[in-house]
């Protein structure tokens, strides 16, 4: 149960992380567009 757990949260936690990324890489995208 534990390890399930864990692998959940490391799995959020990347999900998270690869949102984050994407959310940057647009708003960089939309920065070269407008300017």
């Amino acid at each position: 149960m534990k390890q399930k757990l864990n692998r959940n949260c490391l799995w959020i936690i990347k999900n998270s992380l690869w949102n984050l990324n994407s959310i940057f890489t647009l708003n960089i995208m939309n920065l070269f567009v407008t300017s």
